[in-house]
């Protein structure tokens, strides 16, 4: 194993007892670039960003709306050949 000291330190993963360079993850992965930036544009943002389950609700209601004007079409043609 290397020294340890302020700017070069090593870490050995237990799971693979492989020594390897650098600052050891937060949680299972580090933070890429991409969702920090994603992050700080949610944060800037003026409306609340809705959630999966949210946007999920709102995306059922839309379908609902649509199958009841087109029920409501069908009833009408099928009127309307009688």
């Amino acid at each position: 194993m290397g020294a340890c000291n302020e700017t070069n330190f090593v870490i050995r993963s237990a799971a693979s007892g492989v020594d390897r360079m650098g600052r050891p993850p937060i949680g299972t992965k580090a933070m890429s670039n991409a969702e920090r930036a994603r992050r700080f544009r949610l944060g800037l943002s003026k409306e609340p960003v809705p959630t999966k389950l949210q946007r999920a609700r709102m995306d059922i209601a839309e379908l609902r709306k649509e199958v009841k004007r087109l029920d409501d079409r069908v009833r009408k043609l099928e009127e309307r050949s009688k």
